[in-house]
C-alpha cells in the first residue's frame, strides 16, 4: 500500500476521533461533572441499608446510551451502602454487540467504547475492572485456539457447566442482521469470535464469582455471547442475576428482571395476591383502555417514533381482499433474530421454521387462508432486518401457494385494522397474542409467551394439536375475562416501572440526567428509585409491579 492510500485511511479515522472526543467533552462530560456530584453534605448522614451487599455490574460495551443508565443506577446502590464492581470489555473480546457486518470496514469499531471507558464512566466513582483484570495475558489467545478448535469439530461451547452455544448462534445471526451469507469460512470466522468472547466472559464470570463472590450481578442484558454467560452462571449459583431492560410500552419506563415473565407465572401471582381486589377498578380498567386505544389507533410512541404505519390507510379489506366465506387465520412473525428470542422456543425451534412449517400444513387446504405479516421492526426499525421473514419464505416457495399472503411491513396495515377479519392469531411470542384475546380473538400461540401456561390461549406441545387448532377442530381454551383483563393490566401497565433518571428510557438520546446532583439519588428522595433499588438487593421480598404511584 502506498503512502497516499495509507493516509487516506488515517486521516478520517483521527478526524473521527478528534470529533467524537470533542463532541464527547462539549456535550455531556463537562454536564455530567456536575450532575454526578454532591451539592451539600447530605451523603454524609444518609441511610446506607445496603451496607455490606456486593454488587457486580458487568455493563461490558459502554457504546449504548442504556450503559449510562446502569450506571446511574449502580451509582444510587453505592448511596445506600452497597460495594459496587463495575466490569468492561477492555477491547479484549473478539465479538461483541457493537461489531456486525455493518461496520467490518471500520478500522477501529472499539472507539465509542473507549471514549466513555475514559472520559465518562470514571465520573461515577464507582470501582470500574476490565475483563482482561481476572485473566492471565495469555489467557485470550488460548481461549481464541480453543474456540476455533471446538467450531472447526463442531463441538458444543461451554465453560465452567454452562452451555452457550445458542448465544453464539444468537450474536452470529445479529452480526448478520439475519441475512446469514452461506459463505461456510466467513461465517466460520464470526463464530469463532462469538465463541471466544462466550468462553472468555464465562471464565471471567467463574473467576470473579471466586474471589470477590458478588451478593447480586446487575446487568441490562442476558443474552449474546459477551452477556449471556454471566447470566447463566448467576442464576444456576445462586439466582444472583437481576436485569433492568427497556420496553416499547412504556418509553419512559424500565422492566425489571424480565426473563422473569415468560412461561413462570410467579410474578403475576405474586401480584395478584398483593392486590386488595381480585378484579380491576374503575380507574385501572381506564388506565387499561386508554392504552389500548393508543395502540389501536396507531398512536403509541413507539409505532409513531419509528413510522411503522400510516395516518391515512386504504382499509385492510380493499388492500387484501378477505374472503370471509373462507377460514382466515393472522399469522404475527417476530424479528427473528432479535434480543433472546431463541430462550422463547416452544413447539418449533425457532421462528422461520414455526413460519415455514405452518405454510407447510396448510398450504394445501382450499378452505384456509393464511395470512402472514412480519414484524413492522424488520423494516422501519433503526436496526432493521437484512433478510427478514418474507425472504425465507420466498426462498422456500419461490411461488407462493395460493392461500398464503404475505402483508409486508412496507404496506403499512396497522395490525390493530386486521382484527375483524381473523379467525384465528398464531403468534410465536410476544404481546399480540394478548391484544387479540382482549378482542376476543382466538389465539394459539407456539413458543413462550408472558401469559404461557395460564389458560388463555391455545398451547400445543404437538404438531397434531396445533394443526387440530388451526383447522378449527380443536378450540382454544375458555377464561374469565375478568382474568385476562387484570393480567393483560398487570404486563402492560404495571410491569413497566416509571424512569426517573432520564428524560426518556426507551430511545435515550442521552444528553446527561434528570437529576442536577447524586443528593437526588439519596434514600428517601425518589420513591421510585428507593422501590428499584429495593428489586434488585432484595428481590425475594420486593414485588416489582407494586411501584408507588
Amino acid at each position: 500500500m502506498n503512502a497516499i492510500n495509507i493516509l487516506k485511511k488515517i486521516v478520517p479515522l483521527r478526524l473521527r476521533k478528534l470529533r467524537a472526543k470533542l463532541l464527547l467533552h462539549a456535550r455531556l462530560r463537562g454536564k455530567l461533572t456536575r450532575q454526578l456530584s454532591f451539592s451539600g453534605v447530605e451523603s454524609e448522614i444518609a441511610p446506607k441499608p445496603f451496607a455490606g451487599k456486593r454488587v457486580l455490574v458487568p455493563i461490558i460495551e459502554t457504546s449504548h446510551y442504556q450503559h449510562q443508565h446502569l450506571l446511574a443506577l449502580a451509582k444510587a446502590l453505592q448511596l445506600r451502602g452497597a460495594e459496587v464492581m463495575v466490569l468492561v470489555c477492555g477491547e479484549v473480546l473478539d465479538g461483541c454487540e457493537i461489531k456486525s457486518v455493518r461496520n467490518e470496514g471500520d478500522t477501529d469499531p472499539c472507539l465509542s467504547c473507549r471514549l466513555h471507558r475514559k472520559h465518562t464512566v470514571p465520573l461515577y466513582g464507582l470501582k470500574t475492572v476490565t475483563l482482561a483484570d481476572f485473566i492471565s495475558p495469555s489467557a485470550p489467545g488460548q481461549i481464541r485456539e480453543e474456540a476455533t478448535e471446538q467450531v472447526m469439530r463442531g463441538q458444543s461451547i461451554q465453560r465452567h457447566g454452562i452451555q452457550l452455544d445458542q448465544a453464539v448462534q444468537d450474536s452470529v445471526i445479529r452480526y448478520y442482521y439475519g441475512a446469514v451469507p452461506a459463505n461456510v469460512p466467513q461465517v466460520a470466522k464470526v463464530r469463532q469470535n462469538h465463541s471466544m468472547s462466550a468462553l472468555l466472559t464465562a471464565e471471567v464470570a467463574y473467576r470473579i464469582d471466586q474471589q470477590w463472590h458478588p451478593d447480586i450481578v446487575l446487568c441490562n442484558m442476558s443474552c449474546y455471547s459477551a452477556w449471556e454467560g454471566f447470566y447463566k452462571y448467576y442464576q444456576v449459583h445462586g439466582k444472583r442475576f437481576r436485569q433492568v431492560s427497556l420496553t416499547q410500552f412504556n418509553l419512559n419506563a424500565v422492566i425489571f428482571n424480565q426473563f422473569e415473565l415468560f412461561g413462570l407465572g410467579r410474578r403475576f401471582s405474586d401480584y395478584s395476591k398483593s392486590r386488595l381486589q381480585p378484579v380491576l377498578s374503575d380507574d385501572e380498567k381506564a388506565d387499561l383502555g386508554q392504552f389500548m386505544t393508543a395502540r389501536h389507533a396507531g398512536n403509541a410512541p413507539i409505532f409513531q417514533s419509528l413510522g411503522f404505519f400510516d395516518s391515512i390507510q386504504e382499509s385492510a379489506q380493499k388492500k387484501l381482499n378477505v374472503d370471509s366465506s373462507k377460514r382466515n387465520i393472522f399469522l404475527f412473525s417476530n424479528i427473528y433474530w432479535d434480543v433472546g428470542l431463541s430462550s422463547q422456543e416452544g413447539l418449533y425451534t425457532d421462528v422461520v421454521s414455526w413460519v415455514t412449517g405452518t405454510i407447510d400444513l396448510l398450504k394445501d387446504n382450499a378452505n384456509v387462508h393464511l395470512y402472514i405479516k412480519p414484524h413492522p421492526g424488520e423494516v422501519f426499525d433503526p436496526s432493521s432486518s437484512l433478510k427478514g421473514v418474507s425472504q425465507f419464505i420466498r426462498e422456500k416457495y419461490p411461488q407462493l401457494p395460493n392461500n398464503i399472503t404475505i402483508i409486508e411491513p412496507e404496506c403499512k396495515i396497522k395490525t390493530y385494522d386486521l382484527f375483524p377479519y381473523i379467525d384465528l392469531g398464531v403468534i410465536f411470542t410476544g404481546t399480540l397474542g394478548l391484544e387479540m384475546m382482549l378482542a376476543e380473538i382466538p389465539v394459539v400461540s407456539t413458543g413462550a409467551t408472558s401469559h404461557y401456561g395460564l389458560g388463555f390461549a391455545a398451547e400445543p406441545n404437538m404438531v397434531a394439536d396445533y394443526l387440530a387448532l388451526l383447522l378449527g377442530e380443536k378450540e382454544p381454551p375458555k377464561y374469565s375475562r375478568d382474568d385476562l383483563e387484570l393480567f393483560a393490566y398487570f404486563y402492560f401497565i404495571r410491569c413497566s416501572m416509571p424512569w426517573t433518571l432520564t428524560k426518556q428510557a426507551y430511545g435515550d438520546r442521552f444528553n446527561g440526567f434528570a437529576f442536577n446532583s447524586l443528593d437526588d439519588l439519596l434514600p428517601g428522595k425518589d420513591p421510585l428509585l428507593d422501590h428499584l433499588c429495593d428489586c434488585v438487593i432484595d428481590s425475594s421480598n420486593t414485588i416489582p409491579e407494586t411501584w408507588p404511584t
